[in-house]
């Protein structure tokens, strides 16, 4: 089961967590390197208003791929590492 979890639900959870963390890296590259800033959510309403600057969206951006490629060289770490 699921509680006591088997070889196979680990390997789920392995891809899972990689899949996850290429998700936060591309969307964080998207939005700090290729400046796609209509991908964080309601940046560009507040951008025109006055309330937020770029430098917003930019750390946004930066903390989102940072912590993807994290996230990403664990799972692989812990896929090809495992015993």
């Amino acid at each position: 089961g699921f509680i006591y979890p088997d070889r196979s639900n680990m390997l789920v959870l392995k891809v899972l967590a990689l899949s996850l963390g290429l998700k936060y890296a591309v969307s964080g590259y998207l939005i700090h390197f290729k400046k796609k800033y209509s991908l964080v959510k309601g940046f560009e309403e507040e951008f025109r208003a006055g309330c937020k600057k770029e430098s917003y969206a930019n750390r946004i951006g930066l903390m989102e791929f940072v912590v993807g490629i994290a996230i990403s060289l664990a799972a692989i770490a812990l896929i090809i590492f495992d015993n």
